[in-house]
């Protein structure tokens, strides 16, 4: 993937200026001046949360292709509706909270 600078400088600039990163100046390998960055520690913990979200949000999805189609003979809490709504009803909690 390929980011042109036009892009990527701007981003960066966004982002450190709302405080979600921090840089400093630095040497690179090759002798230059450099600027590095780093998330501060807040959007650290923040980037935590939101992938633990990831994480039971992709895996509530992944429930749905392993449930038993509708009409089969299977359990109702195991139909594919019922997956469906579960996930739906899952994810509007993670997003909005209850």
């Amino acid at each position: 993937m390929l980011i042109q600078q036009g892009t990527l400088y701007p981003a960066l600039f966004r982002l450190e200026y709302q405080g979600v990163i921090s840089s400093e100046w630095g040497e690179s390998e090759n002798i230059r001046k450099a600027k590095y960055y780093e998330l501060t520690r807040a959007d650290r913990e923040r980037l935590a949360g939101e992938t633990e979200k990831w994480n039971r949000l992709s895996g509530m999805i992944g429930i749905i292709p392993r449930a038993t189609p509708e009409g089969a003979s299977a359990p109702s809490h195991l139909s594919l509706a019922y997956c469906r709504n579960y996930v739906l009803r899952r994810f509007s909690l993670l997003v909005w909270g209850p």
